[in-house]
């Protein structure tokens, strides 16, 4: 069961990646056995224009014990809208993922920032998620 009344945050502030990478931010201590995700935003530090040659993504995924897993936990936000052209990023401005399935790691498992580039982007952003741990019952 998890204890709800006992929400933990966390951030963690990525710098420019300069290129697509799978970024592993946070490890399930071992002494827990399961965590939830309930809520996660991506904070960008600098305004990226909306465009259609310079844009980037940034979703989550349960990286597995060895923090190289793919299985999505938050599908990608950015990217390229209808049209071809991408939505733009407003500088310290919150923009939520969205947790799909049931959003739980277990212990060792890696939480990773899934970052897709296209162009040249020198963007750093901050990741922060809200998580809950408990026994599944």
């Amino acid at each position: 069961m998890f204890n709800y009344d006992d929400v933990k945050s966390v951030t963690v502030h990525v710098g420019d990646p300069t290129t697509d990478a799978a970024i592993p931010i946070w490890c399930v201590p071992s002494e827990v056995s399961k965590v939830e995700i309930l809520r996660a935003w991506v904070v960008p530090h600098i305004t990226l224009a909306a465009g259609t040659a310079n844009y980037y993504q940034v979703g989550l995924v349960n990286g597995g014990t060895a923090g190289d897993g793919t299985a999505v936990m938050a599908a990608q936000i950015g990217g390229t809208a209808a049209g071809g052209t991408a939505p733009g990023w407003t500088v310290a401005t919150l923009y939520p993922l969205t947790i799909g399935g049931d959003g739980t790691l277990t212990a060792g498992q890696w939480l990773v920032v899934d970052y897709d580039e296209t162009g040249t982007v020198a963007h750093p952003l901050s990741v922060h998620f809200e998580y809950v741990h408990g026994v599944t019952s």
